[in-house]
C-alpha cells in the first residue's frame, strides 16, 4: 500500500482513535496528515514567468558553493529568467 492510500485512510473526525495513534497503526508521519509540500508545477511556473527546467539545472549548478543563509535567494520566483 502506497503512503498516500495510507493517509487517505486517516480520518479526523474519528474521535475513538487519535490521528497519533492512527498514524502509528499506518505507519505514516502525523506531519504527513497537516502539512502538504509545496512545489512548483507548471501553472505557477507560467505565472512567475520561470522555466523549471532551467531553473533546476542552474540551482543545481550553484548549490555547492552558495552560502546557506543565502539559499532563499535561489528559490524560482526570486531569479530572473
Amino acid at each position: 500500500m502506497s503512503p498516500q492510500e495510507r493517509r487517505d485512510m486517516i480520518r479526523k473526525d474519528n474521535t475513538n482513535l487519535s490521528l497519533t495513534r492512527q498514524c502509528k497503526v499506518l505507519k505514516i508521519r502525523r506531519s504527513s496528515i497537516y502539512y502538504t509540500p509545496v512545489g512548483l508545477d507548471q501553472a505557477t511556473a507560467k505565472l512567475k514567468d520561470v522555466d523549471p527546467q532551467a531553473w533546476l539545472a542552474d540551482t543545481i549548478a550553484r548549490t555547492p558553493d552558495y552560502k546557506i543563509n543565502r539559499v532563499d535567494d535561489r528559490l524560482p520566483w526570486k531569479i530572473a529568467s
